[in-house]
C-alpha cells in the first residue's frame, strides 16, 4: 500500500512540476513569436525576459524531485560549455574590437541562458508532449496569421501603421512577375511542419487539416517570407516521411517505386521552375544574384577578421549589422558558419555538438517510431542553418527543444 502511495505522489509532483514548466515555456514561446512586436521594438527585450524566465525555470528543475533521469552526458558537456563560452566572449569586448558595450553585448547574447530550458523541456516531452507541442503548433499558426495580415495591408492596401514585425518596406522580391514585400517567418515554423507531417505521413490523423496547414506553410514560404532554403526543406521532409511511413508499410517496395514515379514526373512537368528556382542561388540571376553576390562578400570579409583577430576564439561578440565600406553584411545571414566565426573553432565546436549527435543518432534509429520529431527537426535545421544564423536572439528556442526532442528519442522507454 505504501509503495502505491509513493508511486501516485511522485506521478502526482512530476504532473505539477511539468504543468509549471509548460506554463512558463509557452511564455517564452510566446514572446519569441514576435506578437508584441505590432507595439513596440521588443526582440531584445523578449530576449532578456526569456533569459530570466529560463533560469528561474531550471533552478524549479534543479529542486524538483524524482527527475526523469538523462543519461546523455554530452547535454551537460553542451550546456556548460555554451554558458562559458558566453562569459569568455564577454571579457573579450575591448580585445576583440566589438562595436557593443557590455551592456549590449550582454542584452544581445543572453539568448544562449536558454539553453537550461533542455532539462524543464525534456520533462515536458517524457510526460505531455502530445498538448505541448499542439499548443506550441497553435501558437505559431497565430503568429503566421497576424503576419499575413500586415504581409496583407502592406501589399495590397494603402494602410500603414508602425509595427517591428515587417523587415522594411523596401524588402521586397518578386514572386511571378509581381513584386511583394516580404514578412519574415517563425523561429518555429520547422517544429510546426514537421508536427503537421508526422500527423498526415506517419499517424495517418487528421489528415485533411493537417493537408491544409501543410499548404498553408508552402504559400506562406513562396509568397510571404519566400525563403527558399525553406522551401527546400519542407519538401525534403515529406519525402523522407514518406520514405520512413513506406519502409513499415506491407507494401513498402510499392510506396517507394510510387514516391519515385512522382517525383519524377514533378521534374519532368516543372523542370523549367526547378531551375529557375535554383538558378536563384547564383550571382548571374538577376533578381537574386546581387544578395548572393553581397552574401560571398561578407563571408570573405568576415572570415578574414577570424583569421586576424584568433581563430580558436573568433571574432567574439559584434552586432547583427556589419557595415563596411562595400555595404551593409547581416550575421544573421551566414548560418552555421557565424559559430566559428564569432566563437572560433573551440567555441564553434561546441555550438555544432547537437546537429552532430543529430544526425548521428537521426540515422542509427531512423526506423525507430519516436524518432520522428528529431529526424524532421534535424532535416530542417541543417538545410535553414545554410543560410540563417539559428545561434540569435529569437531563433535560439529552437535550439533547447530540438536538444529535448534528441533525448526524447533516445529513451527506450518510450513507445507511441
Amino acid at each position: 500500500m505504501s509503495g502505491q502511495m509513493n508511486f501516485l505522489m511522485n506521478k502526482n509532483l512530476k504532473i505539477t512540476y511539468v504543468n509549471l514548466y509548460m506554463f512558463i515555456i509557452y511564455i517564452i514561446i510566446f514572446l519569441h513569436l514576435g506578437f508584441l512586436n505590432i507595439f513596440s521594438e521588443f526582440d531584445t527585450k523578449a530576449v532578456f525576459i526569456s533569459a530570466i524566465l529560463s533560469i528561474i525555470c531550471f533552478l524549479i528543475y534543479l529542486n524538483q524531485p524524482y527527475k526523469e533521469e538523462i543519461k546523455s552526458k554530452w547535454v551537460i558537456f553542451y550546456t556548460l560549455g555554451v554558458i562559458v563560452a558566453f562569459f569568455v566572449q564577454l571579457g573579450r569586448l575591448s580585445s576583440v574590437g566589438s562595436n557593443l558595450t557590455l551592456i549590449q553585448a550582454i542584452m544581445f547574447y543572453d539568448f544562449i541562458f536558454l539553453s537550461l530550458l533542455i532539462f524543464p523541456l525534456y520533462e515536458i516531452l517524457i510526460h505531455n508532449h502530445e498538448i505541448f507541442i499542439k499548443n506550441t503548433v497553435i501558437l505559431v499558426f497565430l503568429a503566421l496569421l497576424m503576419r499575413l495580415g500586415i504581409w496583407c495591408l502592406y501589399n495590397f492596401t494603402t494602410i500603414r501603421f508602425n509595427n517591428y514585425i515587417i523587415h522594411a518596406e523596401d524588402w521586397t522580391r518578386p514572386v511571378f512577375g509581381r513584386m511583394f514585400m516580404r514578412v519574415n517567418n517563425t523561429c518555429l515554423d520547422g517544429l510546426t511542419f514537421v508536427y503537421l507531417a508526422k500527423k498526415l505521413l506517419i499517424d495517418n490523423e487528421h489528415k485533411t487539416s493537417a493537408m491544409f496547414g501543410i499548404l498553408f506553410m508552402y504559400l506562406y514560404v513562396i509568397f510571404v517570407s519566400q525563403f527558399r532554403m525553406q522551401l527546400i526543406a519542407f519538401t525534403l521532409i515529406l519525402l523522407i516521411f514518406t520514405y520512413k511511413s513506406s519502409a513499415s508499410s506491407r507494401k513498402k517496395y510499392l510506396n517507394i517505386l510510387f514516391l519515385l514515379s512522382f517525383i519524377c514526373i514533378a521534374i519532368l512537368i516543372f523542370s523549367n521552375k526547378i531551375g529557375s528556382f535554383f538558378n536563384t542561388f547564383f550571382t548571374t540571376d538577376l533578381n537574386y544574384g546581387g544578395s548572393t553576390q553581397t552574401r560571398l562578400l561578407g563571408i570573405d570579409y568576415l572570415f578574414n577578421r577570424w583569421k586576424t583577430i584568433n581563430p580558436w576564439l573568433g571574432i567574439g561578440f559584434i552586432a547583427n549589422e556589419v557595415e563596411v565600406i562595400e555595404g551593409t553584411y547581416w550575421l544573421s545571414d551566414y548560418g552555421f558558419l557565424i559559430a566559428i566565426v564569432q566563437y572560433g573553432i573551440v567555441g564553434g565546436i561546441i555550438q555544432v555538438i547537437p546537429f552532430i549527435v543529430g544526425i548521428i543518432d537521426s540515422i542509427k534509429r531512423f526506423y525507430k517510431k519516436n524518432t520522428v520529431y528529431e529526424i524532421g527537426l534535424t532535416i530542417y535545421l541543417l538545410i535553414i542553418g545554410i543560410s540563417f544564423n539559428l545561434l540569435e536572439n529569437t531563433n535560439y528556442i529552437v535550439i533547447p527543444l530540438y536538444i529535448a526532442f534528441i533525448l526524447y528519442s533516445s529513451n527506450e522507454r518510450i513507445r507511441e
